[in-house]
């Protein structure tokens, strides 16, 4: 990943550009006057021109000497045709070890509805996918603002969860929807996009090894924790088994939310039990328990396993490498709990509760 600042991005009716000083009267006269423009923002009133300096902290000195940062994005919206700025593009919270971005975006009341913010957030996903290198693009709207959540669907992101009532914006508070983009998923190869592949990726990420927090080594689980938005590797540390399955799929090219609308009663895919729950609901997967006569276990497939920590149903999981007849080999995030990603023998009469499968070529489809 390769930092580039806030350069210019031209798209067939926009220039997204650096702003300008003189670009101020121009933006509170064509966006930001309007409360309805900024009333789902954190953004302090702006009520004057004067505002937007002394009230929201645009447009200073400080604001402007950001630039300087490679980290830095923000864009006027310049519409071609009148040549002057009708929004603002943001690139917030740049995490070099996530290799993750935020956007947050406003436009001009006047130029809602004309697919413009679509094509803005289109052009920065590609930016920041192709260009700086970013592996994971997230943006969140009010479930009160669904029009912000229609140009995220547009724009390529895909939905990732609800997250109750943590929404605190000008408005007030509301449920948070997050949408995302990952590079592994949105430039996938459909040809390698298949369980035998995840297995190689899985058995892949022992070699690093992942590994939570050891004696004289910090985390290197950032990835691995980075598109649960509301987790974070202190809580990750010695837990993240199902968290490890699921980058693994991501890396793959399956995909799939964080939390999908089948698990809001049991939380994230960062747990095992939401796996079995997201498996035995959605359609497309296959579930199979352990009695099943019918089902052979293969490469790629998902293992739940019971009681291998605490006398606890599904309290680890893992991907299977290879099958024997006797046992089964398989890669495991906090595989024995020594908080490392390892390849492990598990005995096939042993532990096993049952077998998730996921379809090669998989794209969650299911309504929300």
């Amino acid at each position: 990943m390769e930092h580039k600042g806030t350069i210019p991005i031209e798209t067939g009716r926009l220039l997204l550009r650096r702003f300008r000083p003189d670009d101020l009267e121009d933006m509170y006269k064509n966006c930001w006057a309007d409360p309805d423009v900024w009333k789902f923002t954190r953004y302090k009133p702006m009520k004057c021109v004067e505002d937007v300096v002394n009230n929201a902290g645009m447009f200073t000195k400080e604001w402007f000497d950001a630039y300087k940062r490679p980290n830095r994005y923000s864009w006027a919206i310049e519409l071609k045709s009148i040549r002057k700025p009708i929004g603002r593009m943001f690139g917030m919270h740049p995490n070099d070890k996530e290799q993750s971005v935020e956007l947050g975006y406003e436009l001009g009341k006047a130029w809602w509805n004309q697919g413009l913010m679509t094509e803005a957030v289109r052009a920065v996903i590609d930016f920041f996918l192709d260009d700086v290198g970013m592996q994971q693009i997230y943006a969140s709207h009010s479930s009160d603002n669904p029009a912000s959540g229609k140009v995220m669907q547009k724009a390529g992101m895909k939905y990732q969860a609800v997250h109750d009532q943590t929404m605190n914006d000008n408005h007030g508070t509301s449920d948070e929807i997050v949408y995302a983009v990952y590079r592994t998923v949105a430039r996938r190869d459909e040809a390698r996009c298949t369980r035998v592949r995840l297995a190689e990726i899985a058995l892949a990420q022992t070699k690093i090894p992942l590994h939570g927090y050891l004696d004289g080594q910090d985390t290197n689980l950032h990835p691995v924790v980075a598109p649960f938005r509301k987790w974070d590797l202190a809580s990750a540390d010695r837990g993240w088994c199902a968290a490890f399955v699921y980058y693994c799929c991501l890396l793959t090219g399956f995909e799939i939310p964080y939390k999908p609308p089948e698990c809001n009663d049991v939380g994230s895919l960062a747990g095992c039990g939401s796996w079995e729950v997201f498996a035995q609901t959605n359609p497309e997967l296959e579930y199979h328990s352990r009695n099943d006569i019918l089902f052979t276990p293969d490469i790629g497939d998902i293992v739940l396993f019971d009681h291998v920590f605490c006398e606890k149903e599904h309290d680890h999981m893992g991907i299977i490498l290879s099958v024997k007849p006797d046992r089964l080999i398989t890669a495991e995030g906090n595989a024995g709990n020594t908080n490392t990603a390892l390849v492990m023998e598990r005995a096939r009469d042993e532990h096993i509760r049952a077998y998730i499968r996921i379809p090669d070529r998989y794209r969650y489809s299911v309504a929300i």
